[in-house]
């Protein structure tokens, strides 16, 4: 009885298996005669038929390369980032990246791809056009002048949101057009230019509402005349600042230290796995390789890179253990940061992050309503004579048109950020890892939509809009 054998396993061999010698029954290698194997050398990971390797084709429980070849891997290896087959054809085929992304396609769906494209060239227009509009804007007062700056960072942030997306666009069309992305799968990932589009969308993200909630606050002084009108100079300064600490945060992950690798990274890879006699299957699993240390040279150390270096420098085949690094910004092909990472120390940061967002969002809430308070209490105090009536109906107008636009923009900013925080923490209690899909929305979606929405409520498009829809709307009941 030959292991792994149902009855089921003969069929395809059966019309090989012959009457021989010295053993009752053999493989017929070839056609030629005496070229048999004993059965007990079917399947059993040697190939034992020299020119054809037949005796290892078609055996049960193993993923082959290709149809009519010998060279196989076990089932488990076969969609775990790692290609194991000289064509890579266990990583690609049925292998589905994540819900976007296929074996073929970094952005499977043409759909995506267009409405990602338009929203990319919709960011990129509006808030270019913003850019150039606020940089003409002659300036009567210091209290403009000094929003005039931080609009103007305001819509660089997002401008770069827009240049973002449309750069995923246009790396997915370039892969469209080549085919195969599980082939360039970790390539893309590792690569330097998917740490620059990771950089690029968490410093337009968090700069946007960093600029956004220093917009409020000025608003909130000036309203209230708490304290002197911020002069430009300071303005400038204060836009320095809350940059430089942005692009510091996007930076840190992408330090080339050991600290800041082991605690941002993502996954580590062994180029070469089947040289390997100490690893099995990719990605490297730290535990296994601390193991693997400890028994080797009976000594621990918590440095994943001097235990690498440590192993390379006691072997002739060094290549046995090069690496390949996924770093913070490629857990997914759309190159965003991996704030679901899981680690023992990286729950210190995420609890870090989570409390700047909500004090951030707080900010601008609390601001905002203060604005509201201040003009509730302004109205009040103000006595109008004469035609009272008609002048205070105006003033509540305008109020109630204030009111709506700041709950809107109160609004859009805790429709992207919420759900933002509340997820990090949902998949943080639970222990869990965060799905690819969680990613993608955030990515392609809640995020990008601030960028869009901030152009309208931080300009003269908002009034010319609403102007428009009200026109449209009275045009449309009075021909009813």
């Amino acid at each position: 009885k030959v292991p792994g054998f149902t009855e089921g396993s003969w069929v395809k061999f059966c019309s090989r298996i012959e009457k021989g010698y010295p053993h009752d029954y053999e493989f017929d290698c070839a056609d030629e005669e005496g070229s048999g194997v004993p059965l007990e050398a079917l399947c059993d990971g040697a190939v034992d038929c020299s020119e054809t390797g037949l005796d290892e084709m078609g055996c049960p429980g193993r993923f082959y390369c290709s149809p009519n070849s010998s060279e196989w891997v076990e089932p488990d290896r076969v969609c775990d980032h790692s290609k194991d087959c000289n064509n890579g054809a266990d990583e690609c085929g049925t292998c589905k990246i994540d819900n976007l992304s296929s074996s073929e396609f970094l952005i499977q769906s043409k759909i995506v791809v267009g409405l990602t494209g338009v929203l990319a060239v919709a960011i990129i227009a509006m808030n270019s056009v913003q850019v150039v509009k606020m940089w003409r804007m002659q300036c009567s007062t210091n209290a403009k002048a000094t929003e005039r700056i931080f609009l103007i960072n305001l819509f660089l942030h997002d401008l770069v949101m827009g240049l973002y997306l449309l750069g995923i666009v246009g790396v997915g069309l370039v892969i469209r057009l080549k085919g195969r992305y599980c082939m360039l799968e970790s390539a893309w990932r590792s690569s330097w230019l998917c740490s620059v589009f990771g950089f690029s969308f968490s410093s337009a993200a968090h700069g946007s509402l960093l600029t956004i909630a220093l917009i409020s606050h000025t608003r909130w002084r000036n309203c209230t005349k708490i304290g002197a009108h911020i002069k430009k100079r300071y303005a400038l300064g204060m836009v320095a600042l809350i940059n430089l600490m942005n692009w510091f945060h996007s930076f840190l992950p992408l330090m080339p230290t050991s600290m800041m690798k082991g605690l941002f990274g993502t996954e580590m890879f062994f180029k070469n796995l089947k040289l390997n006699p100490f690893f099995g299957k990719n990605p490297i699993n730290r535990t296994r390789l601390l193991m693997v240390y400890e028994g080797m040279f009976n000594r621990t150390s918590s440095d994943v890179y001097e235990i690498i270096e440590t192993m390379r420098g006691v072997t002739s085949q060094k290549e046995m253990f090069d690496i390949e690094e996924i770093g913070y910004y490629g857990n997914t092909g759309l190159c965003i940061h991996n704030i679901f990472k899981e680690h023992g120390s990286y729950t210190i940061y995420k609890i870090a992050y989570c409390s700047t967002l909500a004090i951030v969002l707080g900010c601008v809430i609390v601001t905002y309503i203060g604005i509201l308070i201040k003009q509730k209490k302004s109205m009040k105090k103000v006595d109008i004579p004469g035609n009272a009536g008609v002048q205070n109906d105006g003033m509540r107008q305008r109020r109630s048109a204030m009111k709506l636009k700041i709950l809107l923009m109160i609004g859009s900013e805790l429709l992207c950020w919420i759900p933002y925080i509340l997820t990090i923490i949902y998949f943080e209690s639970i222990g869990g890892k965060a799905p690819p899909l969680v990613f993608e929305l955030f990515a392609l979606i809640f995020i990008p939509l601030n960028s869009l929405l901030n152009p309208l409520f931080y300009s003269e498009m908002y009034k010319a809009l609403t102007k428009t829809l009200w026109v449209s709307w009275r045009d449309f009941v009075r021909n009813m």
